[in-house]
């Protein structure tokens, strides 16, 4: 007999999580599936390289209900590491455990989706078929959440490297970042001279470069690979970011977006802090006084600092790589012993529903594609529950609908590529939406408060604060106000 859910989340990455917390709360009465082709939750962190950490501050990453344990929690400038996070998801599974409305299948490879074509509201729609362990499987489901996909190439598979043989043969020396111990000993490395070349300009390239130098690796043998710079932005604790409180939101978005969409100057300040900065030192011949793009990394000021000592080489794209050099676009040649890839990750499937056709770009009866647009991933799986449970209600309103629409051209038309400099002025949009529709009365009255992330108060078109942010966004994060 084929079992049947309410709701199945394929993926317990933290979206999925979030969503499943989400339904655990308000839809009480119903049944729960979460399947995973890994052994826990905690999506693409389970096989993260070894020396990650969070790109903000750890209290950023916190599921609603679900906080970080007291000595990290009380801890305002804790970046968690891999087995930091490894735990956190471990204590999510453990709650998740013990409700008996959710069940949670791991290790499972999902192989065809199919739909009931006309299947009425409240009625099973899908078929979700798998393989356990080899065997053939299939569960029946009401509404179909597939989270496998909610943060665009925002996680492994890799980018093939170039060079790679049609078989599959990777060239000698070259790498991902999550087999850098297959050079052996660091240290060692170094004292012998090797040269390591990392290819790629964002924050696992940036983490690859100091985590060589931290282990004992000279500035001197490393070079930094990059098609083009990639800014930063500089870290700040949520209490920094209301201090001082009456000063948040002193930047609207839409004139701000409009202003720099050729780009962001880097002694730009908000609250007194620089938004963006490059790590190229203002001796190298391609430094600028202002940032063109983004992978959306953060850095402190130490980092970019060490950052700004190592050679760094923007030659465009690698087109050719073979015995142990590399050619880029404007034909410059790098030699090396190591390549660390550090180039971003292959685009994961969208769904197969157009996006277009799905109100709001993710939903449409009895299935779901999030797009987690938020800055941090840990405050958005709630909010896009949330978002769902609206629709499902029918409180997600025409004007709420005509709004993201809107929002979502302007961004199209006026922020630039995903990677533009205006990466987080786009989140900030998308977040303030979000805040904004979620917080209606008539939501509220229904759902009770609504989350507040991390840019869910910053203005669109006027400057200023948002009226009871800083008590809510605490609140969304389990900070002590």
């Amino acid at each position: 007999m084929t079992d049947t859910y309410d709701y199945v989340v394929v993926g317990g990455g933290m979206t999925g999580c979030g969503i499943a917390a989400e339904l655990i709360d308000f839809r009480p009465n119903s049944t729960i599936l979460i399947i995973d082709k890994l052994a826990q939750l905690g999506g693409h962190w389970n096989f993260a390289y070894p020396y990650v950490r969070l790109h903000n501050f750890t209290s950023y990453y916190t599921l609603y209900g679900y906080p970080f344990k007291e000595e990290i929690r009380s801890n305002e400038r804790h970046r968690a590491g891999l087995p930091d996070l490894l735990e956190y998801f471990m204590s999510i599974q453990k709650r998740f455990e013990a409700e008996k409305m959710v069940t949670m299948k791991f290790g499972v490879e999902m192989t065809e989706v199919v739909e009931k074509e006309g299947a009425e509201k409240g009625e099973v729609k899908w078929t979700i078929k798998y393989t356990d362990k080899g065997a053939a499987s299939e569960v029946k489901a009401k509404t179909l959440i597939m989270c496998t996909h909610c943060r665009q190439g925002g996680a492994p598979p890799h980018k093939p490297i170039v060079g790679t043989s049609k078989e599959g043969v990777v060239p000698e020396g070259n790498i991902y970042p999550n087999q850098i111990a297959k050079m052996g000993d660091l240290k060692a490395v170094g004292a012998a001279d090797k040269q390591i070349a990392v290819v790629g300009g964002g924050k696992t390239g940036a983490d690859a470069v100091m985590h060589l130098y931290w282990s004992g690796v000279p500035m001197k043998n490393i070079t930094w690979v990059k098609k083009f710079d990639l800014g930063f932005g500089i870290r700040a604790t949520p209490q920094e970011a209301f201090t001082p409180e009456h000063k948040r939101g002193s930047l609207a978005l839409v004139p701000f977006c409009m202003k720099y969409q050729k780009g962001i100057p880097t002694k730009l300040k908000a609250h007194g802090q620089s938004i963006i900065q490059s790590c190229l030192p203002d001796y190298h011949p391609k430094h600028s006084d202002k940032v063109c793009y983004t992978g959306g990394g953060m850095l402190d000021n130490e980092e970019l600092g060490l950052l700004r000592t190592v050679k760094q080489v923007l030659g465009g794209a690698v087109i050719a790589n073979e015995n142990k050099s590399m050619t880029l676009e404007d034909g410059t040649k790098i030699d090396y012993d190591y390549a660390i890839w550090c180039h971003g990750y292959d685009q994961t499937p969208y769904a197969k529903i157009p996006r277009q056709k799905m109100v709001i770009g993710m939903l449409s009866p009895g299935y779901m594609a999030p797009l987690n647009f938020f800055a941090s991933a840990g405050q958005g799986g709630r909010v896009m529950a949330r978002l769902l449970l609206m629709f499902e209600e029918g409180l997600l309103t025409f004007w709420l609908q005509f709004v993201f629409t809107i929002m979502a051209i302007f961004i199209g038309m006026a922020t630039g590529p995903n990677n533009s400099a205006l990466l987080y002025a786009k989140c900030g949009l998308c977040e303030s939406w979000c805040a904004w529709a979620i917080s209606r009365p008539h939501v509220v009255k229904r759902f009770g408060w609504g989350y507040m992330s991390s840019m869910g108060d910053m203005p669109w078109f006027i400057p200023g604060p948002t009226k009871g942010a800083k008590q809510l966004a605490y609140k969304t994060i389990h900070i002590d106000y």
